[in-house]
């Protein structure tokens, strides 16, 4: 415990003086002109595309529970995706932590039995971490052919990111072929032979929950490609607003070199600090520097991201509250 105690210290140690070795250099005028070119209409239109961002991101999983039978309106998963987007952004991690919330809330205020909600915030998941990992191998590619590592290629690094990628896909395929990994691993575990009841419980609902998941891939095919559709309806419409955002602040990047930028601020996001904190800044800045714009620009549009970020997660946390405050169903589902 104390070992993970100092690593994140370490951690927290690094955040402060990567925001100052970021903007030491980096005059607060060119800052602030970079802003000031933000009229009420562009702030506007950012927040308008933002919107449709977050409902296309909630499109995905309303899928996945209306085919398994369950009919919530797709506002109040939107509602549910945003509250799960601030766990995730306010704490340290890679973007994860918010799915135990969307399994909670699915069950409290809709009935949806444990293994189903369990399954579709995991099926929701996987495809797009394949979604979001599919774009840091292609954005990762484009910084390689353009020639923005210096030259120093890592094939290390580039296989890496194919086998994170090609493991959830593997797991989804073995799942729809009928095969559980799961269950041959975990089996032969009943509820009374591990000393701990709590873990033994968390097993056999993983297992059943893998089952659950098997099922609707081999009885819901058509439904898997339709969510990866909307994955990829949603990351064209993020590189559009990215892209956007450039173009507000006067900077004009091609295709390659927006996806490039782009890459490096998703890859701060995996940063084990909440929000990519100060590495999400020190991204920019150097991309934007790598194009030949000044460090101001860098700083002025992760400032904008951040801003926005910012509001949906404090969006998130009061949506949180509200829904702890709904009653919720008379009833449960038998598992």
């Amino acid at each position: 415990m104390k070992k993970k105690l100092r690593f994140v210290h370490l951690l927290w140690l690094f955040v402060p003086l990567l925001i100052w070795w970021t903007v030491k250099d980096i005059p607060l005028k060119q800052v602030v002109e970079a802003l000031a070119v933000l009229r009420a209409w562009k702030i506007f239109a950012l927040l308008v595309i933002n919107l449709a961002i977050l409902l296309l991101f909630s499109g995905r999983w309303w899928f996945i529970l209306k085919s398994m039978g369950h009919s919530i309106h797709y506002f109040l998963l939107t509602f549910y995706r945003i509250a799960s987007f601030s766990v995730s952004y306010f704490t340290p991690g890679t973007q994860f932590g918010g799915e135990p919330l969307q399994v909670f809330l699915v069950q409290r205020h809709h009935g949806v039995p444990g293994p189903q909600a369990i399954s579709s915030v995991f099926l929701d998941k996987v495809i797009e971490v394949l979604a979001n990992f599919t774009f840091l191998v292609i954005g990762l590619v484009t910084i390689f052919l353009g020639g923005y590592s210096s030259g120093q290629f890592q094939p290390w690094l580039f296989g890496l990111a194919l086998l994170i990628l090609f493991l959830p896909l593997l797991h989804l395929v073995l799942l729809r072929r009928g095969v559980l990994p799961l269950k041959l691993l975990l089996g032969k575990i009943t509820p009374g032979s591990l000393p701990w009841p709590a873990v033994s419980r968390i097993l056999a609902l993983s297992v059943q929950t893998e089952t659950e998941l098997s099922e609707y891939l081999r009885k819901n095919s058509s439904g898997v490609r339709v969510a990866v559709l909307i994955s990829g309806l949603t990351w064209a419409a993020m590189i559009f607003e990215y892209g956007l955002m450039l173009t507000f602040l006067g900077v004009r990047l091609s295709l390659a070199q927006t996806i490039s930028a782009l890459t490096a601020a998703r890859l701060a996001f995996l940063f084990p600090v909440p929000a990519g904190l100060g590495v999400l800044e020190a991204s920019q800045v150097f991309a934007l520097q790598m194009f030949g714009y000044p460090p101001g620009l860098g700083l002025s549009l992760a400032l904008l991201i951040r801003a926005r970020d910012v509001l949906v997660g404090l969006m998130g946390l009061w949506i949180s509250g509200w829904t702890m405050k709904r009653t919720p169903m008379p009833f449960k589902y038998s598992d």
